[in-house]
């Protein structure tokens, strides 16, 4: 391990010797580094010192959608990226059509904004067709390619941010482009990658896109995942693609060990053995051993899938853990059992049961299939996002995966949960579910018709700067559902503080954070549901809900924080230098050391449903009242494994940390 501290110079002087000091060699503080596309300048140590590095005060949100340029967007999906390097997040948008848009419609279908200056503050300015995102390879001059999903990673080495671009493919509805890879210039302007398996290899109805380095051979991977076959109860295959480090990609699914059995069969799904349904993926090393796993959030009951990383880049299935689902199969409270046994009330199988308390669908055995709906292997969740990271500071990476709950469906299906990481070093990945009602993570059941619950995008962040992890989720389709912020208490358990801070929205689907001002805090873009409720919304409840009038256009905001003004913070980047590492250094771990309290972060590609994105590569750590940083150790994702180390770095600012350097760069924020 490397140890790369700032130390100050000293000049030792004696009788007789000259009183004109040597001329430092190497970087000095102050000095500016010109990289072309953007700068950086050499800080200077800071002093460590006792401070209480969770000191907090209430943070407060301001809706600025005027401010940012974003009064009259509506758009369905939304990723934050600094496409062009000048420090400060960017916001690009799709809708999900599936027909190519209009250059220069009024009601574009993909939007590219960059953030810029304006009036000493920042807005979203729209650059859609100079950046070349979302141009079609037939060259087209009036229309723009689809795209339902983006993931940004930097896949050729060159330090800039690259794009997946993937569609929601329908065998019954082709449209006229594929998935791409897009390769930017520094500047946040793309053209084509080469065509290689990704757009080739393409399942239906894709939700979802990471990047991650399954080998640690410095080249980026690529995993896709997708929602059901049409007109079938089996999700479509997912699939892995090995980076060849230019942007193009190579399919080794059923080498790496995903192949599934997708015959569609019953016993298929009874058996855990057919591709899932999938919302949302991720990739994040929850062993320890330096390597990804990969996990994979099912819908519709099915289990979940966690897979372990041998080290090589290839994978084993951790079947009956806690990811894949709770422990509660009984299903005699599920309303559709109910009424099956309307129709079937001789029957020795509805001895005892209940009468529903729903007006039952007809026929009832379309919606209750014996022998499947009542197995054990339909009795977990429909899981959207879940999300990676040391929730309770023991260093281990915890997860929450967000689902959606219904009244009707009983307590088989699992709720939105905190799953701790109980991994032994060296040991099996083992999770457990921590109960909701410990931990606090619990939500409001105010609909008078029946009580829906859900959460379809999650991030694990740090909104208030005072060194706890928090939990912002997204809210469902359904009455009387908000956006939460659950804060972490002095105890580890939560409070939901989202409208007493002032982050008050109905149906809060999407979300992208990211500290878009770069003033020091993290600060939200949402989106406002057209689905079910959230178009005609609903009634008012006395002394429990204000009512909504629902939305007309999927309304994007965005939620300013003011955390930095009571307290101190850090944002890093990476950067590789070795040739065997990723240049953005995702899978590196990054341990921040404040007065005797370590927080840990991995560096990870996007995660949840429709790859939700917090701008890539940076890592926030909020700091208290703590002014001076002890260590920086971070452990790069290569297969050495190797470790460098920063001493007395200050606190609030933007650093870029370069592999084998000792010195701490500060970010020059540009344009």
């Amino acid at each position: 391990m490397r140890t790369l501290a700032l130390a100050p110079i000293i000049f030792v002087c004696c009788v007789g010797c000259s009183s004109t000091p040597p001329t430092p060699t190497g970087p000095q503080p102050g000095d500016v580094i010109d990289e072309g596309n953007y700068s950086l300048t050499v800080l200077a140590p800071a002093t460590p010192a006792t401070c209480d590095v969770h000191a907090s005060s209430p943070s407060h949100f301001t809706d600025a959608t005027a401010e940012f340029g974003l009064s009259n967007v509506a758009l369905g999906g939304f990723y934050s990226a600094d496409l062009d390097h000048d420090g400060y997040p960017d916001l690009v948008l799709v809708s999900g059509s599936q027909k190519r848009g209009t250059v220069g419609s009024a009601t574009p279908d993909v939007l590219v904004l960059m953030n810029r200056p304006a009036g000493g503050g920042r807005t979203l300015v729209d650059e859609t067709q100079t950046s070349g995102l979302f141009a079609t390879r037939d060259g087209s001059t009036t229309e723009t390619r689809v795209s339902d999903l983006v993931a940004f990673a930097d896949v050729d080495g060159d330090g800039n941010l690259d794009a997946f671009s993937g569609i929601n493919f329908d065998p019954a509805n082709p449209v006229a482009d594929k998935n791409e890879v897009m390769i930017n210039d520094g500047q946040g302007h793309f053209t084509f990658a080469a065509a290689s398996d990704p757009s080739s290899i393409v399942e239906p109805n894709g939700y979802q896109a990471v990047y991650t380095d399954i080998d640690n051979d410095g080249a980026l991977d690529l995993l896709t995942t997708y929602w059901y076959k049409p007109n079938a109860s089996i999700g479509s295959q997912q699939q892995l693609f090995h980076g060849n480090g230019d942007g193009t990609f190579s399919a080794i699914t059923q080498a790496a060990g995903l192949q599934m059995n997708n015959t569609g069969s019953s016993q298929s799904i009874l058996q855990g053995t057919s591709s899932r349904p999938s919302f949302g993926a991720m990739a994040c090393d929850l062993d320890g051993d330096g390597y990804p796993e990969i996990l994979v959030s099912s819908y519709g009951g099915e289990s979940n899938l966690l897979y372990k990383n041998d080290g090589s880049g290839n994978y084993a299935r951790i079947a009956k853990g806690a990811f894949d689902g709770d422990t509660i199969v009984d299903y005699h409270d599920n309303e559709y059992f109910k009424c099956y046994c309307t129709a079937h009330a001789s029957d020795a199988y509805c001895t005892g049961a209940a009468k529903p308390a729903i007006g039952c669908p007809q026929p009832v055995e379309s919606y209750w299939q014996v022998g499947l709906s009542d197995s054990p292997a339909m009795a977990n969740g429909n899981n959207f996002s879940a999300a990676c990271r040391d929730i309770d500071g023991d260093g281990k990476p915890d997860l929450f995966q967000g689902t959606i709950r219904h009244w009707w469906a009983g307590n088989a299906t699992d709720p939105s949960q905190i799953l701790h990481n109980d991994t032994i070093p060296g040991g099996d990945v083992t999770l457990s579910r921590v109960d909701s009602t410990t931990s606090g993570i619990t939500y409001p059941h105010l609909d008078p018709l029946g009580w829906n619950e859900g959460i379809q995008q999650t991030s694990l962040v740090d909104m208030d700067n005072d060194g706890r992890v928090d939990i912002l989720n997204g809210g469902s389709d359904y009455a009387y559902q908000y956006g939460h912020l659950f804060i972490q208490q002095t105890d580890g358990t939560f409070q939901d503080l989202a409208q007493q801070w002032g982050m008050i929205f109905p149906c809060m689907d999407g979300l992208a954070v990211a500290d878009y001002d770069r003033d020091g805090d993290l600060d939200v873009v949402v989106r406002g549901s057209l689905f079910r409720d959230c178009a005609t919304g609903w009634k008012p409840l006395a002394g429990k809900d204000p009512g909504f009038a629902g939305y007309k256009v999927p309304e994007v905001h965005i939620f300013t924080n003011d955390a930095s003004e009571h307290a101190s913070w850090l944002e890093v980047r990476l950067a590789s230098t070795d040739g065997a590492t990723n240049k953005m250094g995702i899978g590196a771990k990054v341990a921040v050391t404040v007065n005797g309290v370590t927080q840990v972060q991995e560096v990870q590609g996007s995660h949840g449903i429709g790859s939700e994105s917090d701008d890539p590569g940076v890592l926030f750590f909020g700091l208290g009242a703590c002014a001076a940083i002890e260590k920086i150790v971070v452990t790069w994702p290569n297969q050495a494994h190797t470790q460098d180390t920063w001493v007395n770095a200050p606190s609030n600012h933007f650093m870029e940390l370069r592999q084998g350097d000792a010195t701490l760069y500060g970010v020059n924020l540009g344009k």
